[in-house]
């Protein structure tokens, strides 16, 4: 029997989505490397003729932003990323259990976080954090601004969403987000599927009110840390659209004038480089409404699909958890370690050649065992719900 299309398109294997995800991990290492210069916090107008001397200006204002300022617009790219491919084994023609799923995704996401947090601490002991005038406010308040003890690491292990507990690797509040909605995204796809419209809709008010309750201010307590997760929702229920969808989304496209087709793909890049984030976290909305362009126009077009699939962005989205995961600690660490005798711009080279090689390294020992170690339990867990009869019958007892 020839498999559903559904089917087909939940068993296919993604190579450009997975570029795109190396893509935006890479912006979040420039975004982060960008903060370190001063003059990434000068106010500067692009109204003023005499601004355009400043290096600045050309780098806030003009396609550049894109490797300056897109780090936070790349985290809601992620999101959206994750409704997707968390959507596709639950179109598949056998879906797995939520014991399944949530093992699985537990073991994706913690253990490679964990270790990250350890190297963390682990170079935190190798230097002797303190301020660094020539770095703005980078290496004041980024990282380490804790005395290192036990306490500390662990609660930095617990994820709970406040930032005086994510100060060993900035990068974990979007995790505490992402995990919180995979342990009820089976329920979320459920409802998406159901009622789809009526899931982007109450996921868009839902988003809405938690950006109003908050008021661009961060998480006090599990509370409002719950709040700040809720502010994702429509991106994961984004995902879980476009998954369903994605041959008329193909169609769509393939019958769309080349000029819509590149207004389209323009239109994506600027909202994810729209201003952000310290005037209003209800940029999330437009970042949000720029990924979602972006995923459809990559999904409908093959020549995109060509372009991304080429080996080395494949291998950075291959990485890109990992890259994601290291690039903090490893970027404070070599400021405070070369401080005073390189220049900034050798420095941030190395740093981005460095994440490169160790993401590599800690996807080889830490990622690859842990996906597997999840399947290994997700089988368990499966075999653990069938019936007796179920079970193979030439198992031997060991």
């Amino acid at each position: 029997m020839t498999p559903a299309p559904m089917a087909m398109v939940a068993e296919r294997r993604w190579d450009s989505l997975d570029a795109l995800r190396g893509t935006a991990a890479f912006l979040v290492l420039t975004f982060h490397c960008a903060q370190v210069f001063p003059g990434f916090a000068k106010a500067v107008s692009p109204l003023s003729l005499a601004a355009w001397s400043d290096p600045w200006t050309w780098l806030k204002f003009t396609p550049l932003r894109l490797l300056v300022s897109s780090g936070p617009s790349a985290v809601v790219l992620f999101f959206v990323l994750s409704g997707f491919v968390l959507s596709l084994p639950f179109l598949r023609l056998r879906k797995p259990s939520y014991g399944e799923f949530a093992i699985k995704r537990l073991c994706r996401i913690y253990p490679p976080f964990a270790a990250a947090v350890l190297l963390s601490a682990a170079l935190y002991m190798l230097v002797r954090p303190e301020p660094v005038p020539d770095h703005g406010e980078w290496s004041v308040v980024v990282l380490w601004d804790q005395p290192l003890s036990l306490n500390y690491v662990l609660r930095n292990l617990m994820l709970s969403g406040l930032r005086q507990d994510m100060t060993l690797d900035l990068v974990m509040w979007s995790l505490v987000h992402e995990l919180r909605i995979s342990l009820v995204f089976p329920l979320l796809f459920v409802l998406t599927r159901r009622w789809p419209w009526r899931s982007m809709g109450m996921s868009l008010v839902v988003a809405a009110a938690a950006s109003t309750v908050l008021a661009g201010k961060e998480a006090t307590d599990f509370g409002t840390s719950l709040l700040d997760t809720a502010r994702f929702l429509p991106m994961f229920v984004a995902g879980i659209l476009i998954a369903g969808r994605v041959e008329p989304i193909r169609a769509g496209v393939a019958r769309l004038p080349s000029v819509v087709a590149a207004g389209l793909w323009t239109a994506a890049l600027a909202l994810l480089m729209f201003p952000g984030p310290t005037m209003s976290n209800y940029y999330d909305f437009f970042w949000g409404a720029g990924a979602v362009v972006l995923l459809v126009m990559t999904i409908g077009s093959p020549r995109a699909g060509r372009l991304l699939s080429v080996s080395p962005l494949v291998w950075l989205g291959r990485v890109s958890y990992s890259l994601y995961l290291v690039h903090v600690p490893l970027l404070t660490a070599t400021l405070y370690l070369t401080r005073g005798w390189l220049p900034v711009p050798l420095v941030l080279a190395f740093v981005i050649v460095l994440a490169l090689a160790c993401a590599e390294l800690m996807f080889r020992l830490v990622e690859q065992p842990s996906i597997q170690l999840g399947r290994q339990l997700a089988a368990l867990a499966q075999q653990g719900g069938q019936s007796p009869s179920a079970l193979p019958a030439s198992r031997s007892p060991r």
